[in-house]
Order: structure tokens, then C-alpha cells, then sequence
């Protein structure tokens, strides 16, 4: 089965703007051992659907997201009318019945709602829960069309409502499937320990992402018996730097490891200003084993928040190891924790020397009386070294939580 994807929205050509729902239905389509063949995104323009959709004439399936709002901008819907050569039809019943059930919500729609539920004659309505706008069900020939929304929440409601039960009644047989996530590494080390594989499993459909210190791998096969083999092979391939499968979190495998060892933690942060701290609370439930943290990003905050000695860091610089191992024993005595953990670096753009180029960390961990300090240099701009820093310290944390 071929499928063609198209993001209708201005807004998505602009600079920073990225489309989450693509990541959503390839997730959804990578279950069925499926993918997108191609991607389109266009502006608010009926033409440009137009000529998205001829470009897509030999898809399958086509999937489009947004487009369906009630505002002049919002085209998807003329635009299918003119590619089907049918007129828009108002489902009075089901604005009547939206309109009902927002009022009972104490919330009234506003007139220009309607224009939501103009829809192309010769196409099936998909109720909206989760928002005001239907989707839209197209079936021409053997090509079939969706069109959702484009709000998150709404498209993702449309695929698991949708999508995905279509799929299931056409009863496309699954691949095996599996994601290994991968943490402390670099994909240059991944792509060369993956050397024995290649040559092994020909032709194989593998795909490596990085992402800051994480990589991760996906496999994807039709006979079971060479999954098992290949599965077996990555796993004793990687098995010191696996921290989960498919697509759980790393800020969630360490907030595993401290509930099933029962351990508290406190953190001292510099060059990363206390997004380490802010990735594990992003998990529900962190509260029972985060005891606290300091941000000591100045020499002076060093010494008097942790109370680091000054002739300790007059001797070795900030940045050091001998200052990243205080950072940590000093931050675990300090909040009474089980672990102590410290970052302390160069994040640039300026500050670095010849012995302590930019992107030079330490980074410690102390627990039962035990610290470990590791350097670490990383590249590239100071959000990439804060991230690098930031996942590199919660593997740490998770080696010594194993």
C-alpha cells in the first residue's frame, strides 16, 4: 500500500514550526509495517491541494491534516469539492447536535462554527470529539482519502478512532517491529558496531535516529524467525548502552530505577542550568525520590550555596574534576540524599582555553560513599552541549542505579 501525507497550513512553511502530526500517523503506520512514501506540506491554497493530490495519484491511501477550521484560511474542504466535482452539503444534524452539546457545557458556538459542516456530497462525515470540526472520508476508485484536523489532540483522536481501525479491517499483516533506545553514545559508534549486522541480515529494514547522546534503532520484519535472530543480535550487540524499547523515555527508565532501588536523589547543576533537574520532573510520581538541587552557575554560588572550598576552585578552575566531585558530595549532604549528582562544564559559545576547550564537562555521581567523575567533551552549539551534558548525567545516574 502506497500513502501520501499532506500538511495543509502557511503557518507550517514557517521558521521554527514543526509538524508533530507527520511523527503521529508514521508512528501509527510503522505498527502495521507500514510508511509514508510521500510527504507534502503546502500552503493555505486550494490550487496547492489540487495539485497535491494529482501528485499523489498513485497512493493508495492518503492521509491530510488540516484545514477543516471555520475561517476563510481553512480550504481543505473546497478543495476536496473541486477534486471530487461535487458541491458542499451542510450536515445540519450534526451541527445541531455539536451545537447541543456545547451548550450543555455551557459554551456557545459561534455562527461562523458552521462552515465546518460544508462537506463534499459525495463523502462520509468522521465525528470529532475531541473539537468541533468532523473529519472528512473519501473513497475514489481504490484510492481512499482522510482528511483530520489539524490541532495535535484532534488529529491523533482521528488516527486512533479512523485510521487505525481501517487498517485493521483491511487486514494488513503486521511486521515485527522493535525500537532499541540507546544512551552515552555517539551514532558514529552505533553505525560501526552495526557493521557485523549489515553484513549479516541482507537486505535488512533498520534506521538509526540520534538525538544528544541518544540513539536509537528500529527494526522492522515480515518472518519471525530472522526478527528473533536479528533482535537476539542487537541486544548482545548493545547490551551495556540499552536503557528501554520503543518509545520509552530516558527520564523514565531512571525513574523506574529509583523506585525499584528506592533511592533519593539531589542535583547540582552549572553549565546546564537546571535542565537536568527539569527533565526528571517532567515524570509523574519524581516527588518521592527528588529531594532538590541548586543551580550554582557562579564560582560565588559554588561556595556559598554548597559551600565548594574557594581555594579548591582558585586551584583547579570551576571546571574541573576535583570541583565536580565537591559539586556532588556536597549536594547529597546537603539535601540528605542517596545520590549525589553534579554537571559542571564550558557550554560556550566563549569561556573555553587550550586545556579546557569548549564543551568540556565533568560530570559526577556519588552514592555509598563512593563518587565517580567523568570528562566528557562534547561539540557544537550550547544548547547541544547542555543536551549532551543533560543525557550523558542521567546515564550515569542509570549505571549506578543498575
Amino acid at each position: 500500500m502506497k500513502i501520501g501525507y499532506v500538511a495543509i497550513g502557511s503557518e507550517l512553511l514557517w521558521e521554527y514550526k514543526f509538524d508533530s502530526n507527520k511523527n503521529e500517523l508514521a508512528s501509527v503506520l510503522s505498527d502495521f509495517g507500514l510508511e509514508i512514501d510521500k510527504e507534502i506540506i503546502i500552503r493555505d491554497d486550494i490550487k496547492d491541494l489540487l495539485e497535491s493530490l494529482r501528485f499523489l495519484k498513485s497512493c493508495d491511501l492518503i492521509i491530510l491534516s488540516g484545514g477543516l477550521g471555520p475561517t476563510k484560511d481553512d480550504i481543505t474542504r473546497e478543495g476536496l469539492s473541486k477534486y471530487l466535482k461535487c458541491p458542499l452539503k451542510f450536515k445540519k444534524n450534526l451541527w445541531e447536535e455539536i451545537k447541543r452539546d456545547f451548550e450543555r457545557r455551557g459554551v456557545l458556538l459561534r455562527e461562523i462554527a458552521k462552515n465546518q459542516f460544508y462537506i463534499p456530497e459525495s463523502s462520509k462525515v468522521l465525528k470529532n470529539e475531541k473539537g468541533t470540526a468532523p473529519g472528512i472520508f473519501i473513497e475514489k476508485g481504490r484510492k481512499k482519502i482522510f482528511a483530520f484536523p489539524g490541532v495535535p489532540e484532534e488529529f491523533k483522536f482521528m488516527l486512533n478512532n479512523y485510521l487505525i481501525p481501517f487498517l485493521n479491517n483491511k487486514k494488513i499483516k503486521n511486521s515485527f517491529r522493535r525500537t532499541y533506545n540507546l544512551v552515552g553514545v555517539f551514532e558514529s559508534y552505533v553505525e560501526e558496531k552495526l557493521q557485523r549486522i549489515y553484513e549479516n541480515f541482507k537486505p535488512i529494514n533498520l534506521t538509526i535516529l540520534a538525538s544528544y547522546g541518544i540513539v536509537s534503532i528500529t527494526i522492522m520484519e515480515k518472518d519471525k524467525e530472522r526478527f528473533q535472530l536479528l533482535d537476539e543480535e542487537i541486544n548482545n550487540l548493545f547490551k551495556e548502552e540499552i536503557f528501554s524499547f520503543e518509545k520509552k523515555k530516558l527520564n523514565e527508565t531512571i525513574f523506574e530505577l529509583l523506585k525499584e532501588k528506592d533511592k533519593s536523589i539531589s542535583i547540582a547543576e552549572s553549565c546546564t542550568g537546571g535542565g537536568l533537574t527539569y527533565e526528571l520532573v517532567k515524570v509523574p510520581g519524581i516527588s518521592k525520590f527528588l529531594k532538590g538541587g541548586a543551580i550554582v552557575y557562579s564560582n560565588e554560588a559554588k561556595e556559598e550555596i554548597l559551600g565548594v572550598p574557594k581555594i579548591l576552585i582558585e586551584k583547579f578552575g570551576a571546571v574541573s574534576l576535583e570541583v565536580a566531585k565537591e559539586m556532588a558530595e556536597r549536594v547529597k549532604e546537603k539535601f540528605n540524599s542517596d545520590i549525589g549528582i553534579s554537571i559542571t562544564g564550558i557550554a560556550g559559545p566563549e569561556g573555553g582555553s587550550q586545556q579546557k576547550p569548549v564543551g568540556t564537562v565533568f560530570i559526577g555521581v556519588t552514592i555509598d560513599e563512593k563518587t565517580n567523575v567523568q570528562k566528557f567533551q562534547f561539540s557544537g552549539s550550547r544548547e547541544r552541549i547542555q543536551k549532551f551534558s543533560i543525557n550523558f548525567a542521567l546515564n550515569l545516574l542509570r549505571k549506578v542505579l543498575l
